[in-house]
């Protein structure tokens, strides 16, 4: 495979990881704020938030 191709998924999937942790973060550190963000707060699990 050609280098830059190589290098572009690698920082796709790098930027897809980061993205991936930040999210499971922020619904698992802040789940409340984190569905009235989405505007799905009366969706809230029962045991969360």
């Amino acid at each position: 495979m050609n280098p830059s191709r190589v290098k572009f998924y690698r920082r796709l999937f790098t930027g897809a990881g980061i993205y991936d942790l930040l999210v499971g973060i922020t619904f698992t550190c802040f789940p409340a704020r984190a569905f009235a963000a989405l505007g799905i707060r009366d969706k809230l699990p029962a045991f969360g938030g």
